[in-house]
């Protein structure tokens, strides 16, 4: 007897992260069997790709991750100073200097307004940093 295949593994809940892609109204693609991008038009005055995967070992984690900004848009030392103030989600630095943001959730996501929480947060912090980059570049 065939067995219908498992592409999101035990205890997935693939088809909630996908309703909820449909529900945003944006572009949305399946990367892998448990990943997913999501593509906002404008957040902060140019567009965000926003990538959500199932990471680790047991417990598994939901990451939502987006690029902010280019190496040296914003210093280091500010993106410390906001870290302090969020929550759900946290800025982080590359080695090249890009900037990022990203947050961790369990995982099977039960609740959409956890993960409608964390991408709104994403959301939220990449205007905020994009916006600081164009007030520091225009400053200079």
């Amino acid at each position: 007897m065939l067995r219908p295949r498992k592409l999101c593994g035990k205890h997935s809940k693939p088809p909630v992260i996908e309703a909820f892609l449909q529900d945003v109204g944006q572009p949305w693609r399946r990367a892998g069997p448990r990943a997913w991008g999501l593509s906002l038009d404008d957040v902060g005055g140019w567009p965000l790709h926003v990538g959500l995967a199932v990471r680790g070992p047991v417990p598994e984690l939901l990451v939502v991750q987006a690029m902010v900004c280019g190496p040296g848009a914003v210093p280091a030392g500010d993106l410390l100073q906001r870290n302090r103030r969020l929550r759900v989600v946290r800025l982080a630095c590359t080695r090249a200097g890009e900037v990022w943001v990203m947050g961790d959730l369990p995982w099977p996501v039960t609740d959409v307004a956890h993960l409608d929480h964390a991408l709104g947060g994403l959301v939220t912090v990449t205007q905020d940093v994009r916006h600081a980059a164009s007030r520091t570049h225009r400053s200079r």
